[in-house]
């Protein structure tokens, strides 16, 4: 009897996971049935290495003959990347396209759509009489995450000079496929106290129900979304001033908020994410009623890592028992409800004041 030994290309959808910490994506999208492949930092630590053009190329053929449906999911971890991107063409991207998410990592080339919508942008410094006269920003094209962002006056080779809006960092989380734009709500960014490394890195975010000029900033998002064919979930980082809307980033991507809005919908927006379609229970209709939020909990020293009693269910991204975590890098984070925002920062206070007491890391401010 003849044996054919070829092993069959299978059926199965796979997916291609990039993000800094995929942890909640692999798990979300395994409860969905799909063959998962990660790319991270956090967990497989093969972010580096597995995206420069050769060991890209051969990460994706591998899959790629194992599974004949291969799509691309990817949260941070591609920016500035622009010599890969073809590589990941050959994928099916459940996402935008990377010539979007390249183009927004200089805001200043969504300028005149920014300001078509009804957004403004901080003005970009150029000389020595509008540093004298402004606070100011030192900012990196390709920025993620807050990294490298600072008020130092020694400016890299890719860094701009922006002029610093002072108040409260909002985001905007919403989702367009074929044109149909759903709003999915509005929270307020956290960052660390006193980190001088880096005193913008995102350290947690809380939903919030309402916030000045709703209204308008939601009609502003829905234009911009369109007009730049935006697909499933973005959203944007703004401050408020003077009654004026500042657009500060445009996240064409899967950001850390996305868990939020995720549970809520109970798993349904990634589907809608990975499929051709918007699931039925995703809608302007149906609201929020709770307030979902997390803070990223960085340690201020080295230290081995042992899990001690404090560590409880609200606590995800662990890292391994053992493993060594270098100063200034995230230990875990803890991800909290309440039935409205001042319960829910409330609750976050206590669990970070508790965290302190077994764990030495930087306070955060709430």
């Amino acid at each position: 009897m003849h044996l054919n030994l070829r092993k069959k290309m299978s059926n199965e959808n796979a997916l291609v996971i990039v993000n800094y910490d995929a942890s909640y994506l692999e798990e979300q999208s395994r409860a969905l049935g799909y063959n998962v492949y990660v790319i991270d930092h956090h967990n497989y630590h093969n972010l580096k290495k597995t995206l420069t053009p050769k060991s890209l190329k051969n990460f994706i053929s591998t899959i790629s003959k194992k599974h004949k449906n291969v799509s691309l999911l990817y949260g941070s971890g591609l920016e500035g990347k622009k010599n890969i991107y073809k590589d990941f063409t050959k994928l099916n991207i459940k996402g935008n396209n990377l010539n979007l998410l390249n183009k927004c990592g200089n805001i200043y080339k969504l300028e005149n759509l920014l300001k078509e919508s009804g957004f403004q942008i901080p003005k970009i410094l150029k000389n020595r009489k509008d540093l004298s006269k402004h606070k100011y920003l030192i900012k990196p094209i390709n920025s993620c995450g807050g990294y490298d962002i600072s008020f130092s006056n020694q400016k890299k080779e890719n860094d701009y000079i922006q002029k610093y809006i002072p108040g409260i960092t909002y985001s905007a989380c919403f989702f367009l496929k074929k044109n149909s734009f759903i709003f999915l709500g509005f929270n307020k960014l956290f960052l660390l106290k006193k980190f001088p490394p880096h005193p913008f890195v995102h350290a947690g975010a809380a939903s919030i129900r309402l916030i000045p000029f709703s209204k308008k900033i939601i009609e502003s998002l829905k234009y911009f979304s369109i007009k730049s064919n935006m697909y499933g979930f973005n959203s944007i980082d703004f401050k408020i001033y003077n009654n004026d809307i500042y657009v500060l980033d445009v996240n064409p991507r899967i950001t850390s908020t996305f868990k939020m809005y995720n549970d809520f919908y109970n798993n349904k927006l990634l589907k809608s994410q990975l499929s051709s379609d918007i699931d039925s229970s995703i809608s302007h209709k149906h609201k929020v009623k709770k307030n979902y939020g997390f803070v990223h909990i960085f340690t201020d020293r080295d230290f081995i890592y042992n899990k001690k009693p404090v560590i409880n269910k609200n606590f995800i991204n662990l890292p391994k028992e053992g493993e060594l975590i270098k100063k200034d890098n995230p230990i875990f984070s803890i991800y909290m409800i309440a039935d409205n925002y001042n319960n829910l920062k409330n609750k976050l206070k206590r669990k970070i004041s508790m965290t302190k007491k077994y764990y030495s890391c930087y306070d955060i401010n709430i």
